[in-house]
């Protein structure tokens, strides 16, 4: 729970701060020239370039936790695969064995 209520407190303080607003204000000034429905449309137009601005930080620990979390994920993940693959092709065999007993 803990780690979690880091991940949900990074998450809230992005949103919360004037991260968000600054990109979907970037991203509203920028979609005229990218719309082909509206009258300013350019599809030549170069990208927008803006001052760099400080998103905020996450503590180096939670940072390690979510990058402990993505191998955890995967892990489990290709555990989950090896071991679906391995009960098909068990299953398959029994299945083939099944069917040529039948036939004898």
């Amino acid at each position: 729970t803990k780690s979690t209520n880091r991940i949900l407190w990074y998450i809230s303080k992005i949103l919360q701060d004037d991260y968000s607003s600054i990109k979907i204000d970037q991203m509203l000034v920028a979609s005229p020239s990218q719309c082909p429905h509206h009258p300013s449309y350019n599809p030549n137009a170069p990208p927008q370039q803006y001052i760099p601005f400080e998103k905020p930080i996450m503590p180096a620990d939670s940072i390690g936790f979510m990058i402990a979390m993505g191998y955890v994920v995967g892990i489990i993940t290709i555990l989950s695969t090896i071991i679906t693959f391995v009960v098909r092709c068990i299953v398959r065999m029994r299945h083939h064995r099944y069917v040529t007993s039948l036939s004898k």
